[in-house]
């Protein structure tokens, strides 16, 4: 039977695997935080109501707390979701309009987009609150606004040739990168399907005990590069679960030969051809996340590199896809999970370091959160 997914998801009427309106903002998960952390970004004010709007979407055990001593007691009723639908759509369109024309603060709203993608939990309150019919139609405009700015236009972009590399807290670059990406792939592929043998064993014996493991679908093995927004690599301020880094180094790259544009019929599509089963490891996670029942597959990418080079997800696509259900067949779904926007996966030994690596730091002593900054070389 086709799984199941968290209500609501989308808009009605869905949406086609492409983002070339407003509309497919909204229909994704990603997508919809991006427009309300552009609402954040143009009003601070909505902070307050939109978070305690959201205290009604948590878990039961984080909806009643202690006031003072004595016994606990219910804490006050979150704020309608009307009224802050009223708020968002109330956002001054001189102070929405700065926030789109500036890529400084463009990228800022993606980065927390970028970081607040989870796949090993339930979807945060706050995206479960943007998912709502009231939420949505007040983030139209929002998401209407980023697409006459053009910037959909400018995320759906190809692969460049000429990309980013970054290589976190390290004081050398790998001179051996990129390395053999072909056996990088076999022993990706070696190690998934050992796992989900392991994970297999596990459920046989404890079937009630599910099993948190696996939860990204991209072979982290494989060389990576990515393109640059607002003179900062994708790859370098857009990372899901990032670990805080504080320093990176980071080479200008070139690449050339058969890429493939990833979208959701792409993305399914290979998962129909090149299937790798991956039910019993992402079950538990990607159920959390998605609240789906049922088969799961990715992309065995180790067989896509027998027709392509790379595989680009841009910036847009990453809006769209990202935590999101994808219907493989009546049986079977899948998930792009662990990718970053404008991200590309070399399959294919076609891709090399074109400059010298160079330096860059987090602005404020490493405090995540903080823009990055190139250091300027010593002379």
């Amino acid at each position: 039977m086709r799984g199941r997914s968290w209500p609501p998801r989308a808009p009605e009427g869905g949406h086609t695997g492409h983002l070339d309106d407003a509309s497919g903002l909204l229909a994704a998960p990603r997508g919809r935080r991006l427009c309300l952390e552009v609402a954040f970004a143009s009003d601070e004010r909505l902070w307050a109501p939109v978070l305690d709007a959201a205290r009604a979407f948590g878990s039961p055990g984080t909806r009643f707390s202690s006031f003072g001593h004595g016994v606990p007691r219910r804490p006050p009723a979150p704020t309608p979701v009307a009224e802050v639908a009223r708020a968002v759509a109330g956002l001054d369109a001189s102070a929405l309009a700065a926030v789109l024309a500036d890529d400084t603060r463009m990228l800022a709203c993606l980065e927390r987009t970028v970081g607040t993608a989870a796949y090993w939990q339930p979807p945060y309150p706050e995206d479960l609150l943007v998912a709502t019919p009231e939420l949505c139609a007040a983030l139209a405009p929002v998401a209407q606004a980023i697409e006459a700015a053009g910037l959909l236009a400018r995320w759906a972009a190809p692969a460049a040739t000429r990309q980013w590399r970054v290589e976190f807290d390290v004081d050398a670059t790998d001179a051996s990168w990129p390395g053999n990406p072909a056996s990088a792939l076999a022993g990706w592929r070696e190690r998934r399907v050992e796992a989900e043998q392991r994970a297999s064993a596990w459920q046989r014996r404890h079937p009630r005990k599910p099993l948190s493991d696996v939860w990204w679908s991209c072979p982290l093995d494989a060389p990576l590069t990515s393109g640059a927004f607002a003179g900062v690599p994708c790859g370098l301020a857009l990372v899901e679960d990032e670990f805080g880094w504080e320093r990176a180094l980071v080479t200008e790259t070139a690449g050339a030969g058969r890429v493939l544009e990833l979208d959701r019929e792409r993305w399914a599509e290979l998962c129909r051809r090149f299937p790798l089963e991956v039910t019993e490891t992402s079950r538990a996670v990607w159920g959390w996340t998605t609240g789906r029942e049922g088969a799961w597959v990715i992309p065995d990418w180790a067989a896509v590199a027998g027709e392509w080079d790379a595989v680009h997800l841009s910036i847009a696509q990453y809006l769209l896809l990202a935590g999101d259900v994808i219907e493989v067949d009546d049986e079977r779904a899948s998930l792009v999970a662990g990718w970053g926007p404008d991200a590309t996966v070399w399959l294919a030994d076609r891709v090399r370091a074109w400059a010298a690596p160079e330096r860059w730091v987090r602005a404020d002593s490493g405090t995540s959160g903080e823009p990055w900054v190139r250091v300027p070389p010593q002379d």
